[in-house]
């Protein structure tokens, strides 16, 4: 597939990556908002950041 396929089968044709039903819960949950078809719906990429950050917090307190 060439990239204006991939342009025309996601933006005229609705295709979207498949999300994996196994994986990290935190992963799989933001995939999932990430790809809402409702733009609304998708987080900004500063409140991924504070996802990530504050995984990496709650890690670092765990290990020590």
């Amino acid at each position: 597939m060439n990239v204006m396929e991939i342009i025309d089968s996601v933006g005229y044709e609705d295709l979207s990556v498949e999300i994996p039903k196994e994986g990290p819960e935190l992963l799989i949950k933001l995939l999932t908002k990430c790809l809402s078809k409702d733009k609304k719906k998708r987080p900004l990429f500063k409140a991924i950041t504070e996802i990530f950050e504050n995984e990496v917090k709650k890690e670092k307190f765990l290990i020590g």
